[in-house]
């Protein structure tokens, strides 16, 4: 069984939790993750760009000038497309993007993007959010906590900040990295989203002059998208919200 730190709302470990392999374990294919992800952000594509060619733009039904005797090049209609107004040439029409992917390769790369995440050590599990009333203050003092030792090992990695030249009297500068989290709620946590809804980002300060910023965004378990993974760098869960994954997810496995 693949296991994962399990954290209480204070970011202490209180011990290892242990998800089902065929989800949290899977073999990681960035090719079918890659599909994916092109697929979903396709899929989001409205498709109504639309341009007039010749035919379609109103007016232009008589010759402008005769053929011969003007000096100037010959013309048959002021909606041609080398005139002000006149038509576009192969302009794009209204279409759609979807692209459907098959049922197995979705979810093949939504296992691929779970186990990704687990092999990295970037998915964090919490027992209990331990807020009582759903305040945004409250949830984002969780997450402080929750993130911190994520935050301080990224902003080990960051390059120092540039100094100033010689003379310069102004502060200096700090060296900057945004990272994005996501909150995933179990099917009990509903009033944490309303919670988090209009929380954009957390800000580290820390030493050295470096500054780590995540932008948050929350979700409901199961339905975290390939794309919503992809685009995570920390995925802070709740214990029941991986619980709902495992019973979501292990009885497709078992059905295919």
């Amino acid at each position: 069984m693949a296991q994962i730190k399990l954290k209480d709302a204070a970011g202490a470990t209180l011990g290892e939790l242990e998800l089902a392999d065929a989800i949290f374990a899977a073999p990681v294919r960035a090719d079918l993750v890659h599909a994916a992800v092109v697929a979903q952000l396709a899929a989001k594509r409205t498709g109504t760009h639309s341009t007039l060619d010749r035919g379609q733009v109103s007016g232009g039904g008589r010759k402008p000038y005769r053929q011969k005797g003007t000096g100037r090049a010959r013309q048959g209609s002021i909606r041609a497309p080398q005139w002000t107004g006149g038509g576009v040439i192969f302009g794009p029409t209204p279409r759609s993007y979807a692209q459907k992917l098959p049922r197995k390769v979705r979810q093949a790369a939504l296992r691929s993007a779970w186990s990704d995440h687990v092999a990295s050590g970037t998915l964090l599990a919490v027992e209990d959010w331990g807020v009582a009333e759903p305040k945004t203050r409250l949830m984002a003092a969780t997450l402080r906590e929750l993130l911190r030792e994520t935050a301080e090992a990224v902003a080990e990695a960051m390059p120092a900040a540039a100094e100033r030249a010689e003379g310069d009297t102004r502060p200096q500068r700090r060296a900057r990295r945004r990272q994005h989290v996501l909150l995933l709620l179990g099917p009990d946590d509903l009033e944490l989203k309303r919670a988090v809804a209009n929380l954009d980002e957390l800000r580290f300060d820390l030493g050295e002059k470096k500054t780590v910023i995540y932008a948050v965004q929350a979700n409901t378990a199961p339905y975290a998208s390939v794309y919503d993974l992809v685009w995570a760098d920390v995925v802070v869960a709740s214990a029941n919200a991986l619980a709902r994954v495992s019973a979501e997810y292990g009885a497709q496995e078992e059905e295919a």
